[in-house]
């Protein structure tokens, strides 16, 4: 990146003595551009010579220009041409959240972005083309990163480097890599985080972290106070009645189990029942959403941290730490990323964790409850974490295959959330069953208290009526029937049978999709059909998942 295409030199006058070209701008510039040798600058340029830096227009081109007085009755004028796609560089480079600082094979500044300039404190400075050490009051070479790696052609990396700019000091997180051209180092990248701004982030980070424990540990207390028996899962429905032999059963077993289930099922009544009719019902119950919890995160809120182990950090007990004996339920664990996957199975492997920063290996024994809301060995879950953790898998019927359920569900809404709302619904008006045991639902056991609560909420008379259900739930109900298998405009009948086909295939793809929440493992599963087949006739109908 060279700082000038053109540097013309120009006397007292501002006539041009001499035009000189940097890199391949002598092949664009030189044939047309030597003609000017010898006339006055303000003679082919509209440019305000007061001010030492702007952009001009030249011959049908547009440059950058920068005015150096040398003294002695001489001057430079730095011409560049503004390239749209540097310019869409560098407006990138300063949208990055961190000081990005390029130089070349002699440490002279090539470029520097916004953030770098604001954590070094030169917004209003012209930097570019000036030695390292000119800028940054750097002893030896030993404490610059940008240096070093020029020096050893070796990348540096998370080093701290002290050093003054305009008489403040600086403390700064750096990482640098050599730029190799054609074998050789031409300059080196320098990545830079200010050590206040990094120490501010792990603060807010701490923060955030002790708020979802707080918050899971009001969770286990309110699970400890409010214990949910099998007894407490409404149903009498047959696919209903196996899932919850299947897990009585493995209750009083100390086995880990899978439970498997689309969201809004009730996987979490089941993994409490589970606990609270096992042998470790005296210990804590600790739940964790792993879809809600920041990857960068969940590693210290499962082991723990020891102080130290990053800017800020504090020793913290782990959820592992904390249901020593009990069971942790990790709910939504096909959203946990591979890499803390491979963590988790270690621990279940050993029977130890160690906490963040740490040496320490820590016993534990607990017993793992899981959950995911699409099909097991089809998931993005390790196939060997998937293997220790699925002993048994538990699969929690969603309501569209338990409609019998649905008045049950209703009057049991009813009474848990009357107290609340000072109503209860007393009877049910027949079409508002009818209508109900047609709906898709999507969102499951869940979106039907939702329903209920509704209804207490705008019913004054104890009876349930139709007018009573949410109006999205309605239009959503309108939708689908509209879209359910046999609806066709009479003109199709007027075209070949194989559209006819295909049209019909696809209306049965999208209704299926949609019935499953686009889960296309389960979906599949639906229609008799591989996994593979189903995704091709999704890319073939052009379907938007």
């Amino acid at each position: 990146m060279n700082i000038a295409d053109i540097i013309l030199e120009l006397d007292d006058e501002l006539n041009i003595l001499s035009l000189e070209y940097e890199g391949k701008a002598a092949e664009f510039f030189k044939p047309s551009f030597d003609m000017y040798t010898g006339m006055n600058i303000l003679d082919i340029l509209v440019m305000d010579t007061e001010r030492l830096a702007g952009t001009v227009d030249w011959r049908d081109k547009t440059f950058s220009y920068r005015m150096m007085d040398c003294g002695k009755e001489k001057s430079f004028l730095f011409l560049k041409q503004i390239d749209k796609r540097m310019t869409m560089l560098e407006k990138s480079l300063d949208e990055m959240d961190c000081g990005i600082q390029i130089y070349d094979k002699d440490a002279r500044i090539v470029y520097i972005n916004k953030d770098s300039r604001r954590i070094s404190g030169l917004e209003n400075e012209d930097v570019e083309g000036k030695y390292i050490a000119e800028v940054f009051d750097l002893d030896v070479q030993d404490y610059s990163t940008t240096l070093t790696v020029l020096d050893t052609k070796k990348p540096v990396m998370h080093r701290c480097d002290t050093f003054r700019v305009n008489g403040k000091i600086l403390t700064t997180t750096n990482s640098a890599a050599p730029i190799i051209i054609d074998g050789e180092v031409e300059g080196v990248v320098l990545k830079e985080w200010d050590r206040s701004a990094v120490k501010k982030s792990y603060e807010y980070m701490e923060k955030v972290q002790q708020g979802i424990m707080d918050f899971i540990s009001c969770n286990t207390e309110i699970a400890r106070e409010n214990k949910i028996y099998f007894d407490n899962i409404v149903g009498e429905s047959r696919k209903l009645k196996d899932a919850l032999n299947l897990a009585k059963r493995v209750s009083v077993q100390d086995c880990n189990v899978l439970i498997y289930g689309e969201t809004g099922t009730g996987k979490e009544l089941f993994a409490q029942s589970i606990h609270n009719e096992s042998r470790r019902k005296g210990k804590k119950f600790v739940p964790l959403n792993c879809a809600a919890i920041p990857e960068n995160l969940i590693e210290g809120i499962l082991f723990g941290t020891e102080k130290g182990a990053f800017t800020g950090s504090e020793n913290k007990t782990g959820l592992f730490y904390q249901a020593d004996g009990g069971t942790i339920f990790l709910d939504e664990l096909n959203s946990m990323s591979l890499n803390m996957q491979s963590k988790l199975l270690r621990v279940i492997q050993d029977g130890k964790f160690r906490p963040v920063g740490s040496q320490e290996l820590i016993e534990t024994d607990v017993r793992i409850i899981s959950s995911c809301n699409e099909e097991p060995f089809s998931s993005s879950i390790r196939k060997d974490l998937l293997y220790r953790l699925s002993t048994i898998i538990v699969e929690v019927p969603p309501l569209r295959d338990r409609k019998s359920d649905i008045e049950s569900l209703v009057m049991y809404f009813s009474d848990k959330l009357s107290p609340r709302y000072n109503n209860r619904i007393e009877t049910i008006d027949s079409e508002v069953i009818d209508y109900l045991k047609k709906y898709h639902w999507p969102g499951n056991v869940r979106e039907l208290e939702h329903i209920v609560e509704y209804a207490l909420n705008v019913m004054d008379d104890g009876e349930f009526r139709i007018d009573h259900i949410p109006k999205h739930v309605m239009t959503g109900q309108v939708e689908e029937e509209k879209k359910s298998i046999g609806f066709f405009e009479d003109s199709i009948y007027d075209s070949e049978l194989s559209y006819m086909v295909e049209k019909f295939e696809d209306m049965v793809i999208r209704k299926v999709l949609e019935r499953n929440d686009n889960n296309i493992t389960v979906a599949a599963k639906s229609l008799g059909i591989k996994r593979q087949s189903l995704q091709y006739r999704i890319r073939k109908y052009g379907i938007i998942l």
